[in-house]
């Protein structure tokens, strides 16, 4: 399709009088295939996303210093604790200050996103990303434990008042995902996302609930990108049914 439309800019470009010849003649494109969203994000088992879980509740420290014995975590545990069991993207999950969460409804606001270089706000991915997430009241009761801090961000740190940068984030989860090992490689935050999902899923999640958490427009954007996870989930949910009917026979 891009060769096609490239070369009829080139023709149009030579109608016009603006070159003389097609200067693409004889050139070949070489590369590899595109790949897929599979190759691009290392997915995670359901028992390696509780891993992580455990692992980042049993680190978790209010600093942002690493500890030089690797026993103890810091404030990035923290980040990637949140974003597993709310499925936020880095950014929204950065972005957090306390007026966003509420205690009483359980509750979160995602209304914005933080850029670590400006270490401004600015606004979410697309119009359908600024939502309200429901959440457990187990993790507001940990984020809490933030408040000791005393900055607006809940997860800015006393030193600087702002949140982490993300490649420390990223530093943090690459250490952790080590300690269980669990593969690095195609490594990204974004697995954390992922890995939201393939809980939701493992918990009987709709697809509709699916694309409301996660702030899609549509249902379309849900499948294309987590459409291998749906496809795991049947098969699972498959087994689930043929097994029981067979209780009855």
């Amino acid at each position: 399709m891009f060769r096609k439309k490239y070369h009829a800019a080139i023709y149009n470009a030579i109608d016009d009088g603006i070159i003389n010849r097609d200067f693409t003649q004889r050139i070949t494109i070489t590369g590899t295939t595109k790949r897929t969203r599979l190759d691009k994000v290392r997915m995670l088992s359901v028992d390696d996303i509780e891993r992580l879980i455990k692992l980042a509740k049993s680190r978790r420290r209010i600093t942002q210093k690493a500890d030089a014995t690797n026993l103890k975590g810091n404030i990035s545990d923290y980040v990637i604790l949140t974003m597993i069991l709310t499925g936020m993207r880095i950014g929204e999950c950065l972005a957090l200050k306390w007026h966003n969460l509420h205690y009483d409804t359980s509750t979160i606001d995602i209304h914005h996103e933080y850029e670590s270089d400006s270490h401004h706000l600015g606004p979410t991915k697309t119009p359908s990303s600024y939502r309200t997430i429901t959440v457990n009241s187990q993790l507001l009761d940990i984020l809490k434990e933030l408040k000791v801090n005393h900055t607006d961000y809940v997860f800015g740190v006393s030193q600087r008042k702002l949140p982490p940068a993300r490649n420390s984030v990223d530093h943090e989860l690459i250490r952790m995902m080590k300690m269980l090992n669990i593969p690095t490689d195609a490594f990204s935050n974004h697995m954390l996302r992922h890995a939201h999902v393939a809980l939701l899923l493992h918990w009987g999640a709709s697809i509709y609930e699916i694309r409301d958490r996660m702030g899609h427009s549509n249902i379309t954007t849900t499948l294309n990108t987590y459409g291998y996870l749906i496809s795991e989930s049947k098969h699972e949910n498959t087994k689930l049914i043929t097994d029981n009917f067979s209780k009855f026979i």
